[in-house]
């Protein structure tokens, strides 16, 4: 049995967890939107309900880690919620707006 929750292919999770470091890094300076407990990313930022992705999209403008999760989700689009201060579709669109450049 691994002890890796959850699994993800080996590219993603190397770049998951460059991300995590670095929003680690930022949360130590600064409150990280989705997850100062504010709101509750399992029902915001993972939401099926468009007015909860909505609240943790506009959470993220004050992320001091925008930028940088932005990337990380138009390169992984199909990850699931929000990232980025983008929706799942948001991040869909910016993909293919990439490929096309």
């Amino acid at each position: 049995m691994s002890d890796k929750f959850p699994v993800m292919p080996p590219g993603l999770e190397h770049d998951w967890r460059a991300l995590n470091d670095l929003i680690d890094h930022y949360g130590q300076r600064q409150p990280i939107p989705c997850r100062d407990g504010h709101i509750e990313p399992s029902s915001a930022w993972t939401s099926e309900r468009r007015a909860e992705r909505d609240a943790a999209a506009k959470a993220c403008s004050n992320c001091p880690a925008l930028t940088q999760c932005r990337d990380y989700g138009i390169a992984h689009p199909k990850e699931e919620g929000v990232l980025g201060g983008l929706t799942p579709r948001q991040r869909t669109q910016a993909a293919a707006d990439r490929r096309q450049q």
